[in-house]
């Protein structure tokens, strides 16, 4: 395996928290799509519930 250096450590990381974001985003949309307007705050606490169980 070639070694890898500091800068595309960071920059392949940074990738990587793009995708999740990308991921949990859409999720929640999907998310919000299926519930109504009155229960978006319902949306918003299961959306963080997501990202503290990812995290």
């Amino acid at each position: 395996m070639p070694k890898i250096k500091k800068d595309q450590w960071m920059e392949m990381m940074a990738i990587l928290f793009s995708l999740i974001a990308l991921v949990i985003s859409g999720y929640s949309l999907l998310v919000g799509q299926r519930q109504h307007q009155d229960e978006s705050i319902d949306d918003m606490n299961s959306t963080f519930y997501i990202i503290r169980r990812i995290l």
